[in-house]
């Protein structure tokens, strides 16, 4: 099958997020695509996921996101 892809898809979400203080992972498993790490806000982790999706090239996409509480 085709490479996943793994670096667009690094890319698209790292340019959703300000700054370079995320830590998001983007691995591929088995057919699918998982996000790993935290995020600051529900929102970023909506535009993330939206982000990745796009640039999954029809891989599912599969989110692992957790947002960081902010207390």
């Amino acid at each position: 099958g085709q490479q996943p892809p793994i670096e667009a898809v690094q890319r698209a979400v790292q340019s959703a997020v300000p700054g370079s203080r995320q830590n998001i992972r983007v691995v591929a498993e088995q057919d699918k695509l998982v996000l790993r790490g935290t995020v600051p806000s529900e929102d970023m982790k909506e535009r993330i996921e939206q982000r990745a999706e796009d640039a999954a090239q029809g891989w599912d996409v599969e989110s692992e996101l957790r947002v960081a509480s902010t207390r």
